[in-house]
């Protein structure tokens, strides 16, 4: 990992990843994110999911690995790297995503409005993935988090790359647990009637 250029001038921010697969999955989890600049006060969070806990060799030296096991979800995982994170914003990235080396300094490149609780981030589909389905969602800009499939400009983003202030998500009790699906929109559904914005940051991506 790096160190940031600009990571003193804004806040620790703590980068959250659930996993759930193989000993190979985990590996290109760390091809992934190796590259990603963090500062000193940063730090980047594994929540392994699985039972057989195959982050842990893959991701030695990279990341702290916490166990997650108690439910097969994704949002139970993302709970408990939050409960061993520190930083002032929690970004909960998927182990698929691969983010721009300077995803932390893109997010802060502009002050972030003090009554966002989140900021949604840019997710754009890998041009080389040439399947059916994966063609279908780049026409259809459903992984687009200001206009594709969680709705319109400000209602819902996707953890595939969401940024959230650590006072919100304390505030609200974290991610709805007990689910493996729409524990992001049910989030910022909930964040929104507590009267937090959603904020956007499209070039911040992965």
């Amino acid at each position: 990992m790096e160190a940031g250029a600009g990571a003193a001038s804004r806040p620790a921010v703590s980068v959250i990843v659930p996993l759930h697969g193989d000993r190979a999955y985990a590996e290109r989890t760390r091809e992934g994110f190796a590259p990603l600049e963090l500062g000193e006060a940063d730090e980047l969070i594994v929540a392994d999911n699985t039972e057989e806990g195959v982050a842990a060799p893959a991701l030695e030296g990279l990341a702290r690995v916490v166990h997650a096991s108690g439910q097969r979800s994704s949002y139970f995982a993302r709970n408990a790297g939050a409960e061993r994170a520190a930083g002032e914003w929690l970004l909960f990235c998927d182990a698929d995503c691969v983010p721009v080396p300077d995803l932390l300094e893109r997010y802060f490149a502009e002050p972030i409005d003090p009554g966002s609780g989140a900021v949604a981030g840019g997710i754009v589909g890998v041009v080389e993935q040439d399947s059916l389905l994966a063609r279908y969602a780049r026409d259809r800009n459903f992984l687009d988090q200001a206009e594709g499939m969680h709705g319109s400009s400000g209602v819902a983003a996707a953890t595939g790359n969401l940024l959230v202030r650590r006072r919100t998500f304390d505030e609200l009790g974290g991610f709805a647990e007990g689910i493996r699906s729409a524990g992001d929109v049910d989030f910022c559904w909930r964040m929104r009637e507590a009267g937090w914005t959603l904020g956007q940051r499209p070039e911040a991506r992965v």
